[in-house]
C-alpha cells in the first residue's frame, strides 16, 4: 500500500507520520483516522474540492475512502497534512508514482493551490533528522527555506504552488513547474558596522559586566537611574552574541532574532506557559531574555522565574537562555544616585524593592548599578575606546568556544533532550574550578563569604563568574584579581543583597 510521509507534532513532540489511503466500494464516505485535531478533520472537504478543481474528482458514487495517519495513537495538529493526504489518494488510484523516501507538507485551498505552512523550517529540520532528505513544500515557504543554508548539502527541497505541480514533481515530469533547490553551504555573515553599545557614553563597568554575562551565559541585572543607558545596553546584547545554530533558530521561528523582550505587563501564564503551549521563557531557548523594567512585572511573574533562572527547567523541559533584566532601584529612580537625591518614602521604597529582593535577585550572577555620567565625558560625548562592540563580540565568541569545549568534557549531556542540564553544568564546573584554583584564591573567596555573609549560591556564582573573567583575560588559571572582580558584582555593586 502506498505511503506518503509527513511530520506530526503534539505539544513539543515531533515524529514521522505515515499517510495511508484505502479505497473500497460502497456508499461514498471519506474518513480520516489517527487522532487528528479539528484542522485535520476538516481537511477532507479541502482535499475533495482541490482534487475536483485539479481534474481528479473522486468517484463519490462508488468510493469509500479511509485515510490513516500513523502512528494512530499519537495526536496530530495542523493543516499541513492536506497535500500528503491528497497525494496518497492519487498514489492509490495510480495517478501518482509512490516515493517512499519523500516527506511532504502543504495546506490545500479549494482551488488546488498549495498554501503556506507555518514554522516550515522546524518541519524541514525534523525531516532531515529522521533521514528524509527529499522534501516537498509550498512555494510560498521558499523564502523561509532560503534562510536554511546550514542544512546538509545533500538535502533536496522541492516546492510547488498547486496540487497539479506537486503531481508533476512526484511523477518526475518537472519541466517549468517542478523546481528543486539544492541547499548550499553557509556563508559567513558580517556583523554591523556600528554597534549599539558604542553609542552608550561611559558606563565601562556596565559594558564589562555585559561582556562577562554574554560570554559565560550568566544572568545579569542592571539597576540604576533613568537615562543612564540601561535599556540601550541590554538591547545591544543581540548584536554581540554569536550566530545561533540552525536548529536553535528554527525552533524559535525563522523570523525571530536573538532577543526575546516581553512587555512588563506580561502575566505569569505568558512567561511560564503550559505543557500544551510554550511560554515566553521556552521561546527564549538559545536566546537572550530581555526583561526591561523588571520591577514593573507582576510579582507572581517575577517569583515564577526562580527555577528557570537557576536550573533552566520549565514543565520538566530543559532550556538554555541568558536573562538580562533592567530596573530602576526605586519608584523615582534615584536611590543611591550620586547626581540626584531619592524622593521616595521609606514605605514605598520597601514595597518596590521587595519585588526584586532576596531569592530572585540571587539567581543573577551579576548585578551592576549604573549612575549618570557627569563632566567632560558626557559634555563632549567621549566614547570608550577600550571597550568596543567589535572587541566584545570577538571576545564572546572566543570564550564561548572555550567554555563549550571545557563543559563537554565535564558534564553529561541529557539523552532525552540532547542538552546539558543547567544544574549539572554549574555543579560540574564549580567542582572543576574548586579543584584548579590556588589557595590564595580560595582564601580570598572565603574572606568575602565571611565578611559579607554570602550564601553558598552566591559563592558558587562568584567562582563561575571568575572563571569567565579569566577566560576573557585569556588566563589559564583563575587569579585573585578575577575572584575580587567577581565578588564586586555580587557585593559592592549589588544594592539588593
Amino acid at each position: 500500500m502506498p505511503i506518503i510521509f509527513s511530520i506530526g507534532h503534539h505539544k513539543r513532540d515531533f515524529f514521522p507520520v505515515e499517510t495511508e489511503v484505502d479505497i473500497s466500494t460502497g456508499i461514498f464516505r471519506f474518513d480520516i483516522i489517527g487522532l487528528g485535531d479539528k484542522a485535520v478533520g476538516e481537511s477532507k472537504l479541502r482535499i475533495l474540492a482541490a482534487l475536483k478543481n485539479s481534474g481528479h474528482k473522486a468517484r463519490k458514487t462508488t468510493e469509500r475512502i479511509t485515510v490513516l495517519l500513523s502512528p494512530a495513537n499519537r495526536k496530530k495538529e495542523g493543516s499541513h497534512f492536506d497535500l500528503p493526504t491528497a497525494l496518497a489518494y492519487l498514489c492509490k488510484t495510480g495517478i501518482v508514482i509512490p516515493k517512499y523516501d519523500w516527506v511532504i507538507f502543504g495546506e490545500l485551498s479549494l482551488s488546488g493551490k498549495v498554501k503556506r505552512v507555518p514554522n516550515i523550517l522546524e518541519y524541514v529540520y525534523r525531516s532531515i533528522s529522521f533521514g528524509l532528505r527529499h522534501i516537498l513544500i509550498p512555494e510560498e515557504n521558499l523564502s523561509d527555506c532560503m534562510a536554511a543554508q546550514e542544512l546538509p548539502s545533500e538535502a533536496s527541497i522541492y516546492f510547488a504552488s498547486t496540487l497539479a505541480q506537486a503531481i508533476d514533481i512526484m511523477n518526475g515530469k518537472g519541466g517549468g513547474q517542478a523546481r528543486i533547490m539544492q541547499v548550499e553551504e553557509p556563508s559567513e555573515k558580517e556583523g554591523p558596522k556600528t554597534f549599539l553599545i558604542d553609542k552608550v557614553i561611559g558606563q565601562e563597568h556596565m559594558k564589562r559586566a555585559l561582556a562577562i554575562s554574554l560570554a559565560g551565559k550568566h544572568h545579569l541585572l542592571i539597576s540604576g537611574a533613568p537615562g543612564t543607558g540601561k535599556s540601550m545596553l541590554a538591547k545591544s546584547a543581540g548584536e554581540l552574541v554569536p550566530e545561533r545554530a540552525l536548529g536553535d533558530r528554527i525552533r524559535a521561528g525563522s523570523e525571530t532574532g536573538p532577543l526575546v523582550q516581553p512587555h512588563h505587563t506580561a502575566s505569569y501564564a505568558q512567561l511560564i506557559g503550559t505543557t500544551e503551549k510554550p511560554g515566553i521563557i521556552a521561546l527564549s531557548h538559545k536566546r537572550i531574555l530581555l526583561m526591561d523594567e523588571w520591577a514593573e512585572f507582576d510579582r507572581r511573574a517575577i517569583e515564577s522565574l526562580r527555577q528557570p533562572l537557576e536550573e533552566g527547567v520549565i514543565h520538566g523541559e530543559q532550556y538554555d537562555f541568558v536573562c538580562i533584566a533592567t530596573t530602576n532601584p526605586c519608584p523615582c529612580g534615584f536611590y543611591q544616585s550620586r547626581a540626584r537625591k531619592c524622593k521616595c518614602a521609606k514605605e514605598s521604597l520597601t514595597v518596590y524593592q521587595k519585588k526584586i529582593y532576596g531569592p530572585v535577585s540571587q539567581r543573577f550572577d551579576l548585578i551592576v548599578f549604573s549612575d549618570e555620567e557627569t563632566g567632560s565625558r558626557f559634555k563632549y560625548r567621549i566614547a570608550s575606546e577600550s571597550i568596543t562592540g567589535k572587541k566584545i563580540k570577538s571576545d564572546i565568541k572566543r570564550v564561548r568556544s572555550m567554555q563549550a569545549e571545557r563543559e563537554s568534557k565535564l558534564v553529561r549531556i541529557s539523552p532525552e533532550s540532547g542538552r546539558i542540564p543547567r544544574r549539572e553544568s554549574r555543579l560540574g564546573l564549580i567542582e572543576f574550578i574548586n579543584e584548579s584554583v590556588s589557595d590564595s584564591c580560595k582564601k580570598c573567596l572565603s574572606e568575602a563569604v565571611s565578611i559579607h555573609k554570602l550564601s553558598q549560591r552566591t559563592a558558587d556564582a562568584i567562582l563561575l563568574v571568575a572563571r569567565t573573567i579569566a577566560d576573557l583575560d585569556a588566563s589559564e588559571q583563575v587569579e585573585v584579581a578575577h575572584i575580587a572582580e567577581a565578588t564586586e558584582y555580587a557585593v559592592k555593586e549589588n544594592p539588593f543583597r
